[in-house]
């Protein structure tokens, strides 16, 4: 993808996964919301399913499977946001 293509199509996506704000995921990407779910909706399912509030899969892994999954896109991922009060 060239960095004309990757300023088209960039956006910043947050993912809710749970009821816990602090847990959501804040990409920086170039993928649609339906490859973002295509992805994680069955690790989020994993995580449900097990039941004990164990995570098996937390946001750095979520980024991870992501860019392997779509190496061409990109994908950045933010803890927190930076805030410029002016």
């Amino acid at each position: 993808m060239t960095k004309k293509e990757i300023f088209q199509k960039i956006r910043l996506v947050e993912v809710s996964q749970n009821s816990w704000e602090l847990e959501n995921l804040l990409l920086l990407t170039t993928l649609t919301d339906e490859q973002i779910a295509i992805v994680l909706t069955p690790l989020i399912e994993e995580e449900r399913e097990n039941g004990n509030g164990e995570v098996i899969y937390d946001n750095d892994i979520m980024v991870q499977i992501l860019s392997d999954k779509y190496p061409k896109d990109f994908i950045l991922s933010y803890g927190q946001p930076d805030y410029l009060t002016i």
